[in-house]
């Protein structure tokens, strides 16, 4: 299979899933006032986490893609299980959306973005094999984010709404461009 096609499918893929993930937030057909706004603010923090999550891991798919130039068999049964973690997103957002103080949404989210997390090490991983010329990509940046999300994780026990610090702490040490990223992501070889 082509590096092209695997693309286009996880493009899809992450489109639908922000589709889902902003089909959950379920506005009141009969009130209208800013307290209702101002109770629904958990629900929309939860959405832009959550999105942030999703572009993240969609930015970093494309920066290994555009490195890839073999797609195994195998590269895609990683690939598809890492969509399926990734694809429990909308879910567990919605869940934790409704009520921040739940402590089994909130690990429940968490352990989510740790299995995508761990997913797509094990999708690297696997792409590496069939290409050995990868370099090897902000790895000071996962081992950050790992070290950030089971420190969420054991927080969130205590202190459900600390996963907004988490994800949020979290989706900045992916906003810190390094050179190398900039350098792959405006690649003209596409």
């Amino acid at each position: 299979m082509s590096r092209a096609r695997l693309e286009a499918f996880t493009d899809g893929v992450i489109a639908i899933l922000i589709t889902i993930l902003v089909l959950e937030i379920h506005l009141p057909d009969t009130q209208h006032s800013w307290t209702v706004v101002w109770r629904m603010a958990p629900v929309f923090a939860a959405y832009v986490l959550s999105f942030l999550v999703i572009a993240g891991f969609w930015i970093s798919h494309h920066t290994l893609m555009l490195q890839t130039e073999n797609v195994t068999v195998q590269a895609l049964w990683a690939n598809l299980h890492f969509l399926f973690w990734l694809s429990l997103t909308p879910a567990v957002t919605a869940w934790f959306g409704t009520d921040i103080h739940s402590v089994p949404a909130a690990v429940l989210f968490q352990l989510n973005v740790i299995a995508v997390n761990l997913s797509f090490l094990l999708l690297r991983a696997v792409v590496r094999r069939s290409n050995p010329h990868l370099i090897n990509l902000a790895i000071k940046m996962e081992v950050m984010s790992f070290g950030i999300n089971f420190v969420t994780l054991v927080a969130v026990i205590f202190a459900p709404p600390l996963l907004f610090v988490g994800l949020g702490v979290n989706s900045l040490v992916w906003l810190i461009p390094t050179t190398q990223n900039m350098r792959l992501v405006t690649s003209p070889r596409d």
